[in-house]
């Protein structure tokens, strides 16, 4: 959608436009958050220093063409309205290769410092020809949000570089991943597609789930009773660090699917809620509310940009919601993925 970009105010309860900041000292006036990009938030980190709210990493234009950047967002309040403001911007960060429907995080490593991971997703120069990889790398955040940390930790001279990690032992696109106690849990996805008659069929990644231990840089195949193995769903965690994730739709190769699942990652557990959504989406986006104990879906494929809303207690029932987003896209296909907030990266915090 340009330099705009969409947002619901759980406040108002109501979609509003924002738009991004832009003043005339700026290299780059016009700032743009790719398709199937992976968004890194680390407002809600202790770094010792100031820093931006959010860091954009990779993605594709609309036309497919594919993306390495890396640059930080503030997140601006002016006149009770939301505002994006580029808060940095290093090519000498950006990722080593193009990539989009990965995922990434920031965890500590063995020296007990901050570093942020990109790990799997597809790599390539055009969405149309990329594949899933396997693969993982992290870039020590210490040279990013403050060079007075690298001066007084004895690292001023390092020169900031991209450092390859262990792979996971699938490759993985289109999954999701939870950072819990340190430890990094990644479910899902696909590796690749089928061949001949079958090229239209994606293959999920097996093992369903895996866990990535930053300080011993290992990966590990974990088990979780009850997790069925999907791609392209709607996701998000469920609170602050509980080790839970809800997962609603998506496809299991074959099929759409239409159920919601809680995967407990700490427990070792999956239990599908009696909740069933009746609607076959995929690529939604998936907000949870502590505050309120409900679950929103926003758009999909299939969605016609339709939203929808679950208070999760027994007996109730998801609804959709009044609240569409499609007024404000009038110019817009109802059916248009863009409309529908496909390939677009969601952030959810209050």
């Amino acid at each position: 959608m340009g330099t705009d970009f969409l947002y619901m105010d759980f406040r108002s309860e109501s979609w509003q436009f924002g738009d991004v900041v832009t003043r005339d000292t700026d290299l780059n006036p016009v700032m743009l958050i790719p398709e199937n990009t992976a968004i890194v938030r680390i407002d809600d980190k202790d770094f010792g220093c100031e820093h931006t709210n959010f860091i954009v990493l990779g993605g594709s234009h609309a036309d497919g063409v594919m993306v390495n950047w890396h640059f930080g967002v503030d997140c601006v309040f002016e006149q009770d309205r939301l505002k994006l403001d580029a808060s940095y911007s290093n090519a000498a960060w950006n990722l080593p290769m193009a990539r989009m429907m990965h995922e990434a995080c920031v965890v500590r490593n063995s020296k007990q410092e901050w570093r942020m991971l990109v790990i799997g997703g597809k790599v390539g120069t055009s969405a149309s020809s990329c594949s899933p990889v396997n693969s993982v790398i992290g870039l020590d955040l210490i040279f990013v949000l403050s060079p007075w940390l690298a001066e007084k930790y004895g690292r001023k001279d390092e020169a900031p570089e991209w450092q390859a990690c262990a792979n996971m032992k699938t490759a993985r696109a289109n999954f999701s991943h939870l950072v819990v106690d340190n430890l990094v849990f990644v479910f899902g996805g696909v590796s690749g597609n089928g061949e001949g008659a079958e090229s239209h069929c994606p293959i999920l990644s097996s093992p369903a789930v895996e866990r990535y231990d930053p300080v011993a840089n290992k990966w590990l195949e974990i088990k979780v009773n009850g997790v069925p193995n999907l791609a392209a769903f709607a996701w998000t965690p469920k609170g602050v660090n509980t080790g839970k994730m809800l997962v609603l739709g998506g496809t299991d190769g074959n099929l759409i699917q239409e159920s919601v699942y809680e995967i407990d990652f700490k427990a070792g557990s999956c239990n599908e809620l009696s909740q069933m959504f009746e609607q076959s989406f995929a690529m939604s986006k998936l907000v949870y509310r502590e505050k309120s104990n409900k679950l929103y879906c926003f758009g999909g494929y299939g969605s016609a940009g339709q939203n929808f809303e679950l208070l999760l207690e027994e007996g109730e029932e998801w609804r959709e919601s009044t609240r569409s987003h499609l007024p404000l896209m009038a110019f817009k296909d109802p059916t248009d993925a863009e409309a529908e907030l496909v390939n677009f990266s969601s952030l959810h915090f209050e």
